[in-house]
This record gives C-alpha cells, structure tokens and sequence, in this order.
C-alpha cells in the first residue's frame, strides 16, 4: 500500500533527523579520534587581543552587569576592546553607556536592525579576533580563553560557543524545555565540530577571524547564522568550544518562547531561499550534508512529517489488520494528547516540567508552519522585539 510506504518514510526521516543524524555523527567522531588520537593543546598559549562587539536595542537593564562580568573575565583587559551598539534606543542605553570612557559607543538614532548595527561596528574593529555576544548573557571566566584557543589552528575562522539555559527552582516550564533542547543542540554542534565543522554559531557567544568579515544584508533575521556561513562556505571551519559559556534565562512564558521560535523560523526559510549555495553539494559536500540534516530536515520536512504521519496511520488501521499500526498510533495519541495538556496547563507553575516536553516539540513545529507563512508573505522584520525572559 501506498500508505505504508509513506508512513514509514516520514517516519525514517523524523528518526533519522533527531536521532539517527547525532548518532552518525558520533560514529563518525570515535572513528576520528581512534585514527588520529587525542589531539591536546599547548599549555601556554599567545592569546590575542580581541575586541567584543555587542548590539544593544533598549538594553539599560543589562549594561552594568554585562560590563562588569567583561571586566571579571580571565583574560589580560588590556587585550579587550568593547565596542556598543545602539540604533533607535530610546531607555537611556546610550547615555549609560557612555559613563564608560574605555567603551566605544556607536548610537544611531534610527532603528537599523541588527545586521546594520554589526555592519558599523566591524567598520571600527581593529584587533585580529572579533568577539559577539549579546547584552543580557553572563560569560563564564574562562569564557574567552577556550574561545580564542582554537585559533591556533590556522584554517579556524569562526568558532562558536557554548549557550545555556539558567534554570531557577520556580522557572516556567518554557525555560526547562529551552534548556533541554540546547543540551541537544549543543551536543549535536560539537559533534559536528568534531567532524570537521559545525554549521553555524549562536549569537549569545562566537568569534571569528576579522579579516574574514563580509558585510551582510541589512534585512537578515539570522545575522550569527549569516556571519559564520559566510566563513564556512569560503573554505574556513567552525569550531566549537563547549568550554565557552554563555549563559542567559530562559523565555518568560511559552507564549514569549513561540513568539522567539516564529522568528527563527522565518530566518531559517529566509536562509534556505536566498543561501542556496548552502544546498549545492559541489561546493561543500560535507557542509551541505550537515545544514540538509541539521537544517533543512528541521525547517521544511519534519513539521510536516509531523502533521501527516497520525493521519496516515489512522488511515493505514482503518484498512489493514496489524498490531503494529495499532500500537504506533497509541504512541502518537499520548504524544498528542500530552502536547494538549500542556497547552491547557502550560501557564500553571508545575514542578514536573518533564511533562511539557511533548507540547514544546509539537509547539516547535507550529512556529515552523507560522515561521514559513510569515516569510511568504512578507511579514517578516529583521527590526523585532526581543522575547521577554525571566530575570
């Protein structure tokens, strides 16, 4: 039956996205290590000076202890410029921040975006490594150390951090959820490094090389995604240093959480229409594999896979007599069933948030149709309100 066949292969595919690719990638990554041996690095490393940029929209709350946490890093401070962006603030960020004199502040008064703002900052950045990072994450001390260590290696032009989810005791279900899934991110991302590169960084702590800057378009949604791209497409890796941490709270509420994912999601679609050389695998074959497994699968199969899959077993139990068809639409009808609860339940503070994780995986898929639908129809603005996190 055709159904079956169809079944399985959606099926194959939601499996071999979430599991079957991260276990791949950890073959290959022992097969690696057990050829090549365990690589150490130099005790004593020369580390260079860097200058960290950082784009603040409206960030007043954030700049004090984002500056002190900069000054209490273990790395020589005479080695770190901080250059502060801030295009359209109107909460007193600028005037702030200019209470710094060691702090080059650059304040644009109209709302340029993100990807404008970085453009102008690297127009003033003269050390040899570019750190971002983002107002409201704390790095830990040692942060920029294992951040600039893979430089060594001379075909490293981006390397990427470590983000984490603060989890507090009363924290909402939303942040549990948000930090479980970059557990698995960041597992997947050093594995991928392992292998060679990883795809892309996160925009709450990376590095790359200057000199390898290109501006990007003014109207990008996922700018660190652009940047570091960008360097991997003309022949440099990306590292990741799990060792460099980055830290922020999770999303307020789940409603704030959706509201973030829509807008990744509407970047990742963004991505896959206009960086098209990131699917021709006569480019990059191995880079073209991971963004079509890490990536691509994500965006544009697995959401629908979703969708489809409980209709069709509904539709292949109606007409054939097996168990087995039974037994797998059960497992989705609690998968379900669990994902509506949670939709019921999801502002209640409840202290087993294990329970919402069906609803913040299925919770993701509908931000990827809504992400798709804000692209197509030219809904989508680079210029957005940040999602409200807990404090």
């Amino acid at each position: 039956m055709v159904s079956i066949f169809i079944f399985w292969i959606l099926l194959s595919l939601i499996i071999y996205c979430y599991i079957g690719y991260p276990l791949l990638l950890f073959f290959l990554s022992f097969i690696k290590k057990l050829i090549q041996g365990k690589h150490l690095s130099p005790a004593n490393i020369e580390l260079p000076d860097v200058t960290i940029v950082i784009a603040a929209y409206n960030e007043k709350g954030f700049v004090d202890q984002k500056i002190q946490n900069i000054l209490s890093l273990n790395y020589p401070q005479n080695k770190i410029k901080q250059i502060w962006v801030t295009d359209g603030s109107t909460d007193g960020t600028p005037e702030l921040l200019a209470s710094y004199p060691s702090i080059t502040v650059l304040h644009f008064a109209e709302r340029l975006g993100k990807a404008m703002a970085i453009n102008h900052a690297m127009e003033h950045v003269e050390t040899p490594i570019t750190v971002f990072s983002d107002a409201n994450t704390l790095l830990t001390p040692n942060a920029l150390i294992e951040l600039v260590k893979p430089f060594q290696n001379h075909n490293v032009g981006c390397v990427a951090g470590e983000k984490q989810i603060l989890i507090q005791q009363n924290s909402a279900a939303s942040s549990t959820g948000e930090g479980i899934y970059w557990k698995y991110e960041s597992f997947i991302k050093k594995l991928e490094s392992e292998t060679g590169s990883t795809l892309s960084a996160a925009g709450e702590l990376y590095a790359i090389r200057t000199a390898l800057f290109k501006k990007i378009p003014a109207d990008t949604i996922l700018d660190d995604f652009e940047v570091s791209t960008q360097i991997a497409l003309s022949g440099f890796t990306v590292k990741y240093a799990d060792k460099a941490i980055a830290s922020e709270y999770g999303s307020l509420n789940f409603d704030e959480e959706q509201k973030r994912k829509i807008r990744i999601a509407s970047g990742g679609f963004q991505t896959l229409f206009t960086k098209t050389e990131l699917l021709n695998p006569l480019i990059k074959p191995t880079l073209t594999f991971k963004y079509l497994s890490h990536k691509v699968l994500r965006w544009l199969v697995v959401p629908f896979a979703i969708l489809l899959l409980p209709i069709i077993n509904i539709i292949i139990v109606l007409s054939v007599d097996n168990k087995v068809y039974i037994l797998t639409l059960l497992v989705s009808i609690i998968i379900y069933g669990m994902a509506f609860a949670g939709i019921v339940l999801k502002n209640f503070r409840i202290s087993n948030h294990i329970f919402f994780l069906p609803y913040y995986f299925i919770s993701t898929q509908i931000s990827e149709y809504k992400g798709l639908l804000r692209y197509i129809t030219n809904r989508h603005n680079h210029k957005w309100e940040k999602a409200k996190r807990e404090t």
